[in-house]
């Protein structure tokens, strides 16, 4: 059992992967965990944990590595994900936490000195800072 689990993990790592390569072409984000699952309400926070921005040169090894990393941090972390948005032909990926509360949301982005949440069920960002 615990084979097979590791080669869905690989396969999950692969998927995210390739999504965020093609995210640096195509613009836009994601926020999942290493099981594929994406919150559905809620707002998301960065919190620079495990930061890193990639583009177009970036080898595919390295964004599979970055992915494999943060699954490891976030795995049966309740609330935690691989967040990854595009912004000027890069993409970055980081570790996001989700937030039922836009309040709370608002509250520890502004600590970690953050720009803007995601608003989930609306899908749209809210910018904090001007």
């Amino acid at each position: 059992m615990q084979n097979s689990k590791n080669k869905t993990n690989v396969l999950n790592e692969h998927i995210v992967a390739h999504k965020i390569m093609e995210l640096i072409s195509v613009g836009g984000g994601i926020t999942i965990n290493d099981i594929l699952s994406s919150p559905r309400c809620g707002y998301i926070v960065g919190t620079g944990w495990l930061e890193a921005v990639f583009d177009s040169s970036t080898p595919y090894i390295d964004v599979k590595n970055h992915v494999s990393e943060i699954f490891s941090m976030t795995k049966d972390a309740e609330g935690l994900y691989l967040g990854a948005w595009s912004h000027e032909g890069k993409v970055i990926v980081e570790v996001s936490e989700g937030f039922s509360l836009k309040s709370d949301a608002i509250q520890v982005a502004t600590h970690r000195n953050q720009i803007s949440i995601w608003d989930v069920l609306m899908e749209q960002e809210i910018k904090i800072k001007v």
